[in-house]
């Protein structure tokens, strides 16, 4: 993300205790990473793209985009709408 973005990221931040896939599967790990959206918001971000597809299994992009009313990116959702436009 930082390659891609350069200088319009403006945070990037890792939900504390959330080290793999499996610690977003109880509710700790769901509460961190939406504690991590939340203080992205209050960084300046006006979106918010997500960095694990482990992000995507827990469908955590619902309850921040509910929770903070900002775009939120689910990258396995992304990478499906833009294979679905390709022209195999």
């Amino acid at each position: 993300m930082i390659k891609v973005l350069k200088d319009k990221l403006v945070a990037n931040i890792k939900p504390e205790r959330v080290n793999t896939t499996l610690d977003l599967f109880n509710e700790e790990g769901k509460k961190n990473a939406l504690t991590a959206a939340q203080l992205l918001k209050e960084k300046g971000c006006d979106t918010i793209a997500l960095g694990c597809t482990g992000m995507s299994t827990i469908n955590i992009y619902k309850k921040i985009k509910e929770n903070l009313g900002i775009p939120v990116i689910d990258p396995v959702l992304a990478t499906g709408a833009i294979i679905s436009y390709l022209n195999f």
